[in-house]
Order: structure tokens, then C-alpha cells, then sequence
């Protein structure tokens, strides 16, 4: 096999077929295209984002990036400058305007930051020490009118030991930063501080490639399955880890599976809410060896070290950690970034099909999480048991009913929510067992397992701004809920997590389902050619 790395207990497959193209080769080519070079003439701009449109093939793993996009941000002309074309070459690039206000990347953070440095108000306070920076919610200001505003970053200024808080508005059109704090819509910079230290960390831009097919264990393996790394990952916002082309012992489980939604709303709204994204990577502590020809990817010889289990923001590393704990499973870890939240993705598969996703949520110091709140993340799991037409079942009253149309289900207290995805015919599967903490949906949350007839392109709700908070699930119905059964179907689950930073058991912020097989047939001799 081409490219096959072998570290330990996996194998990693660098020469099959996947979906990673290289985004800066295209951002360089339309940096060379000549109506690229016209749109943004000797203007002052910044390649915020390069972005992959993915066309999965349903029938096979030979998934391909359809078309990219790479986004700039114009700040001589005050708008947003997007660059779509195939990811072959630059051939045939089509050029948009729009006046959105697109997410921060690290590097534009980083002048805003300079800014600051740079000024006459802030500048000394920071040449002095004590004082650090961090990103705030929300980064950028939104219009919330429909109208044109310019371009500009909040920056956050804390010192723990001083209650000293502030937030500053960077108008990156005039590179002006403001004399006064500002409280953007939203926020706040309070006296109380809560959570560790920002700690400095060299993050990746969004488009930053990394894939890899990996096989476990590495003698007979049972697992096969393509992970892709957060900053690389599908959607308008993100999905942290994305997995493709999940195969338990020679057979189909999953097409694809992520995090296209999560956000955050607080009691009474004494800041939010925020819909949140997940491909910026946080640095966090990770020994071991990168996967050579899968950048993101390092195998670990000792336990990753997040934020929850270190107590400290920062370490050596960004990406997608791998590694085999001690109770027998292989894991795939990452922390996140969105502002002053730090998030933990994670999957867990077992030699027994069972496969654990799970989500943590945290922050650092700042004033917001000091009040309670609550963080809702939406797993997509795109089930194709054996192929892609399935079935999707509720038990109810004992007895297993099948979905005959696309519809919902929020979980309560007094009454268990199970659900399994079965092929179309046969009496095999996944069963979808609700984690302990996982508690129930609200009226901003909405409901909490969906199953949704599949379409392309259809990977989240298409809100793309931070303060389109809520998720609007209704995006996926059509004028009448359509068929799902022995259909390609899509089931979402919903788990929440109230954040109230006085509780002493706070289970460990952690939730997610347990996906568990079903009558799961042995692999053939021989296993996959």
C-alpha cells in the first residue's frame, strides 16, 4: 500500500484516496489570477479563510473537494472579498462582494492585537506587564440592521491578580483603536473573572490541510475510517473532528459524522447568545510523533493533556492527537478555540464496534462564564449501515416502530429516547444510547434526535455568523417532511450541558451519545482487500 505508515498500533494510510486538497496552493493561485489581482488591485487586504466544498460519493470512499473558495477581506473598499473556483486550478474563478463580516482568523486577531500594543491609550498598560490579551465574544462586530459597517476586532485586556478587565474596539479600515472600552452586544467585562489564564498559542488558519485513513488495531484490524482535522473540516462553521467512511469489520457504518452545530445561551441572556464554531485548533500538550504525510496528526505515547486534565490553557501541540488509553480503545482528541471557550472533541472506538463521541466544554478567564449558561452541541451522523439506504426505529412500548417520515424528539426525564439505525433489510445496526449527562432539549435548543432524509450540501443549518445563535433544524424540512424509510438517512442528536462554574460536580462537562452495534456480522477472511 502506498504512502502506509505504521506508528504503534494503528496504521496510517497517507496514499488512499481522500478528500484533502491544498488550499494554499489554490489561495496562491488566485493571488496570480488577473481578475483576482484587479478585484483587489493595490488595495490593503488579508486571506482570512480557504475554504473546501466536498462532493461525497455515496457509493464509495473516493470523496473530492468540489470547488474552494478563499476569502479576503478588502480594507481599503470595507467588504469581503470571496474567490470560488475548482480545486484543480484556478481556471474560471468566480469573484463575489459582500459587506458580511466573516470570522477572525489568528492572523488578523494578531494586528488587531498589535494595534493595541501599538496605541497610545492601552500600549504602556501592556509594556508594564500583568496585562494580557485575549480574543472576546464576539470577535468581530456584526451589523444588526442590514447595514454596512466597518470592519472591526474586539480585543480583550485582563489581569487576573487586578480584576482589571477590558474590551477595546479595533476598527481595522482605519486602523484606529478606541480610547474608552466598549461593551459590544453580548458581552461584558466585569470585575469577576472566572477560568485559567490565556495562555500564547500559534494557531493554524482555517483551511490548513490534514487527513488521514486510519486501521485498528494494527494486527487484523477492525476499524477503518478516514479522520479529518478540525481546521479542514466541513461546514460554514466547522465541525471539529470529521470522520468518513467508517467501517467496522469490512462493513459500512457511517458516511460521515461531526459537530456542525454548537452554541451557547446564558440565563436571562446576561451575555450571548453565540453560535459558536469548531475548526480553530488550541494548543494543548500531546507527546508523541507526527504522522509523516498527515499533517495534524501525531500518534502519542503518553495521555493527550487538555485544558480539563491539566488545569492549564496552551501546550505543545495543534491538531489531532491519537492514542490507545488504558481501557482498551483508540482515541482521537482535540481542543478547540471559539473566543474565551475552550472545547474538548473526542472519539472512541472500541474492538467491540462500540464507538464513544464525546464533548467537553470549558473557557478562560473572563467574565461571562462566571454566570451560568448552557452549551448545546449537534452531532450529524450520517448512517450508511452496509450501504446507503437504512432505516431508522424508536422503541416504543416495547416495541421497535420504524420512522416512516422525517421527524423529531425531545428527550424528558420520565420517558427514555432509543433509537436505531438499521440496514434496509437486514436486522443489523447501531443503536443511539442517550449519555448520562446528556439532559434535554429547551425551547433554544429545540428538540433533541432528528432523522432527516439526506441531501448534499446539506451539513448544517447554513447560519454563518456568531450571532445567528439559535439553530434553525427547520432548514433541513422541505414544504412536507419527506420519506426516511429504507431511504439515506441522517440522524442528529442534541446533548447539553448547563455550565455553572459554583458547582462542585459539574460531570466532568462532558456529553455525547454511545453508538452501540447490532447483530454486527464477523469480517470475512481475509478482511478488506
Amino acid at each position: 500500500m502506498d504512502g502506509l505508515v505504521i506508528e504503534h498500533g494503528a496504521r496510517f494510510l497517507v496514499g488512499v484516496p481522500h478528500p484533502t486538497a491544498s488550499t494554499e496552493a489554490f489561495a496562491q493561485a488566485t493571488r496570480r489570477d488577473a481578475k483576482v489581482r484587479q478585484a483587489l488591485g493595490n488595495s490593503r487586504s488579508l486571506l482570512l479563510h480557504t475554504l473546501t466544498h466536498d462532493e461525497l460519493d455515496k457509493e464509495g470512499d473516493r470523496d473530492h473537494v468540489r470547488e474552494m473558495e478563499a476569502v479576503y477581506y478588502d480594507y481599503s473598499h470595507n467588504r469581503t472579498v470571496r474567490v470560488r473556483g475548482h480545486a484543480s486550478g484556478a481556471a474560471g474563478l468566480q469573484i463575489d462582494y459582500t459587506h458580511d463580516q466573516p470570522m477572525p482568523s489568528p492572523e488578523e486577531f494578531e494586528i488587531a492585537a498589535d494595534l493595541v500594543r501599538e496605541s497610545e491609550a492601552w500600549g504602556p498598560l501592556l509594556k508594564a506587564g500583568g496585562i494580557s490579551i485575549y480574543q472576546p465574544m464576539p470577535p468581530v462586530l456584526q451589523s444588526t440592521d442590514g447595514s454596512t459597517v466597518e470592519r472591526t476586532l474586539y480585543v480583550g485586556l485582563i489581569s487576573k491578580p487586578r480584576r482589571f478587565n477590558r474590551l477595546v474596539a479595533v476598527n481595522m479600515v482605519r486602523g484606529e483603536v478606541s480610547v474608552e472600552p466598549v461593551r459590544p452586544r453580548g458581552s461584558m467585562a466585569a470585575e469577576q473573572i472566572c477560568g485559567p489564564e490565556n495562555a500564547p498559542c500559534l494557531k493554524p488558519r482555517r483551511g490548513t490541510p490534514g487527513s488521514v485513513t486510519i486501521e485498528w488495531p494494527t494486527v487484523n484490524p477492525v476499524w477503518r475510517f478516514l479522520a479529518i482535522r478540525p481546521a479542514y473540516s466541513t461546514g460554514v462553521n466547522g465541525s471539529g473532528i470529521e470522520l468518513r467512511n467508517v467501517e467496522y469489520k469490512g462493513k459500512r457504518v457511517l458516511k460521515q459524522a461531526h459537530i456542525p452545530i454548537l452554541n451557547v445561551k446564558y440565563d436571562d441572556d446576561l451575555c450571548g447568545p453565540f453560535r459558536d464554531w469548531m475548526y480553530d485548533e488550541m494548543c494543548f500538550q500531546a507527546v508523541g510523533t507526527d504522522i509523516q504525510g498527515a499533517p495534524g496528526f501525531r500518534w502519542c505515547t503518553e495521555p493527550p493533556q487538555t485544558i480539563f486534565e491539566s488545569g492549564v490553557d496552551g501546550g505543545n501541540y495543534t491538531g489531532v492527537a491519537v492514542y490507545e488509553p488504558a481501557d482498551g480503545s483508540l482515541q482521537l482528541i482535540t481542543q478547540l478555540w471559539a473566543g474565551w471557550y475552550r472545547y474538548i472533541h473526542e472519539w472512541r472506538f472500541y474492538p467491540d464496534g462500540t464507538i464513544v463521541p464525546r464533548f467537553r466544554f470549558g473557557g478562560i478567564n473572563n467574565s461571562c462564564v462566571c454566570n451560568i449558561h448552557h452549551h448545546h452541541a449537534y452531532w450529524r451522523f450520517d448512517f450508511d449501515i452496509v450501504d446507503k439506504n437504512n432505516r431508522v426505529q424508536e422503541l416504543v412500548d416495547g416495541e421497535w416502530k420504524t420512522f416512516a417520515k422525517e421527524t423529531s424528539r425531545r428527550r424528558t426525564p420520565e420517558v427514555e429516547t432509543r433509537w436505531r439505525v438499521l440496514h434496509k433489510s437486514k436486522e443489523m445496526g447501531y443503536e443511539i444510547v442517550p449519555g448520562e449527562h446528556d439532559d434535554y432539549g429547551d425551547d433554544f435548543s429545540g428538540d433533541d434526535q432528528y432523522v432527516f432524509r439526506y441531501h448534499k450540501d446539506e451539513y448544517d443549518d447554513a447560519r454563518g455568523t456568531i450571532e445567528q445563535a439559535q439553530a434553525d433544524m427547520s432548514f433541513f424540512i422541505k414544504k412536507k417532511p419527506e420519506s426516511v424509510k429504507k431511504q439515506d438517512v441522517v440522524v442528529w442528536y442534541v446533548g447539553h450541558f448547563r455550565h455553572n462554574v459554583d458547582d462542585e460536580d459539574e460531570h466532568l462537562h462532558e456529553v455525547g451519545p454511545t453508538l452501540v452495534p447490532i447483530n454486527w456480522p464477523e469480517a470475512k477472511p481475509g478482511g478488506r482487500k
